[in-house]
């Protein structure tokens, strides 16, 4: 229970400081205002571009004074409301719980004692600590200790309290330098992760060292983000490693630890986990076991999340690779019904057009049925498509430049093809020379077999079959490259290639 002593202290405080407004955003209760308005279109989105926002509100341009200070002193106020933030709303668990109150009393009591209201400060440092050790919130803990130990020296006497806040700081700073480091090895291991270039025995031999040196302070330490990220590090490390089998064993080991200290339960790590586990699944073809995680996610993350994308994304990619066509356009059509819960879904948007466009080649093919009217699919844009520059540099874009290509092929649009050809070479040459885009790289030189053997069949076939036998050498469960690259396996696709020859 709150002491009277320290609520007339902050009651005297906050009238000293003359705190009249609290400006918070989104308060129904409140009358409306133009940053009411405001914030409301915006989660409307009622528009999409500054013009027009600055021509509803002021009926200028975008440089319009008044605009500017609009939108400065909406996100001031945005920024102030988190603050108000329900931190208690249904659905949050024990340590989300805990991790926002213990933050927002970490700041809470910085300003106390800026304000020199230290009676306050000192039993709100001291109740916050207990849950930040509980939870293992290392930065918390050094924050607050020392603020503690401080006071226990300088203005309130105890030795006691001193040694006890001491001894936590001193501890606290052990844990925060391991949880850098192992932050620091995350980094590291994610940029060739992210590249997938080709690691050298030397490079393979540091990360595993590394490996086996987080794990021992796993065992040594309490500290949520070193559980966090050692799990983090084990999947990257694995998946860098295309080691399929041990990151699904590390996932289920993963979910095993939370499920077995459910304080620590966070859904939006599990998430995560179970993501890496499905990518793991698909990539070794496990079907059932891949389609049974899908069906748990969904039922566990709500419509809203990032996770319920991610999600669907692999559901699509599932029913791709096991050639079960007839189930996409469903999953499709439930996507972009449900776009507008997302504020992120923009980011998304590339990925699902790009099944949207795979699912198209394939009813053009004769490979599925879809459904005329809510077809929006439109083929020549997708064909006149300039693929983002930026994704080259892990060659990225290769899904797009070959799907263009089978549709001109169905279409037997030869010419076309012949215009591209060069381009492809060169953009195979210099985006796809490394270990991560070998199939990709073989895949491109098997197209690049249709023009030179004259769009003739068995010339066509015997031309690319060594580039084949080399796919079938480095299946995508050995490949070092990423597992979202070939929505439809390679192998298949050239198959779809050899029967569009046959066509008449």
């Amino acid at each position: 229970m709150a002491k009277l002593e320290n609520l007339k202290e902050l009651a005297q405080a906050v009238n000293r400081n003359k705190v009249k407004n609290i400006h918070v955003v989104g308060n129904n209760n409140q009358s409306s205002t133009v940053f009411d308005e405001f914030y409301q279109a915006l989660i409307d989105e009622k528009f999409n571009t500054d013009e027009e926002y600055a021509q509803y509100f002021y009926n200028d341009s975008p440089s319009n004074k008044a605009y500017y200070k609009l939108k400065d002193r909406l996100n001031d106020r945005l920024i102030n409301t988190l603050f108000f933030i329900d931190i208690n709303k249904k659905g949050q668990t024990k340590i989300q719980k805990a991790y926002y109150q213990c933050y927002k009393n970490l700041y809470s009591i910085k300003i106390l004692i800026g304000k020199n209201i230290r009676n306050s400060a000192i039993t709100l440092a001291k109740k916050t600590i207990k849950d930040s050790l509980k939870y293992g919130f290392t930065d918390v803990n050094i924050e607050i200790s020392l603020s503690l130990k401080n006071h226990y020296s300088t203005v309130e006497l105890n030795k006691a309290e001193f040694n006890r806040y001491r001894k936590i700081l001193n501890e606290s700073c052990k844990i925060y330098k391991k949880e850098i480091k192992i932050q620091d090895y995350i980094s590291l291991i994610l940029l060739h992760h992210d590249k997938r270039v080709v690691i050298d025995k030397q490079l393979k031999s540091k990360f595993k060292k590394r490996l086996k040196k987080i794990k021992k302070w796993f065992a040594q330490y309490y500290s949520y983000k070193i559980y966090l990220y050692t799990f983090l590090y084990t999947f990257f490390y694995y998946e860098l490693n295309c080691s399929w089998k041990k990151l699904i064993k590390e996932s289920d080991n993963c979910l095993k630890y939370f499920k077995e200290h459910p304080d620590l339960f966070s859904p939006s790590f599990e998430g995560l986990v179970l993501s890496r586990k499905l990518v793991g699944l698909v990539t070794l073809k496990r079907y059932q076991l891949a389609n049974e995680t899908i069906q748990y996610s969904l039922k566990k993350f709500p419509l809203g999340w990032h996770n319920w994308l991610f999600v669907l994304d692999w559901k699509i990619r599932l029913n791709f690779q096991s050639q079960r066509y007839g189930n996409i356009e469903p999953i499709l059509e439930e996507v972009y019904i449900n776009k507008n819960d997302f504020l992120f879904f923009k980011r998304w948007e590339e990925t699902f057009n790009l099944h949207k466009a795979f699912l198209h080649y394939l009813a053009i093919s004769g490979k599925v049925k879809l459904n005329k009217e809510k077809n929006t699919f439109r083929l020549q844009k997708f064909l006149n498509e300039v693929p983002i520059q930026s994704k080259d540099k892990k060659g990225g874009n290769v899904t797009i430049l070959v799907l263009q290509i089978l549709f001109l092929l169905e279409a037997r649009k030869y010419d076309a093809i012949i215009d591209r050809s060069e381009s492809l070479k060169v953009y195979a040459h210099r985006y796809l020379n490394e270990e991560g885009t070998y199939r990709s790289n073989c895949f491109v030189k098997m197209l690049l077999c249709l023009p030179s053997a004259n769009f003739e069949r068995k010339a066509v076939e015997k031309k690319g079959k060594k580039y084949l036998e080399r796919l079938h050498a480095k299946p995508i469960e050995k490949a070092k490259q990423s597992p979202e690259l070939e929505i439809i396996p390679y192998e298949t696709l050239w198959e779809f290639v050899l029967e569009s020859l046959d066509h008449p």
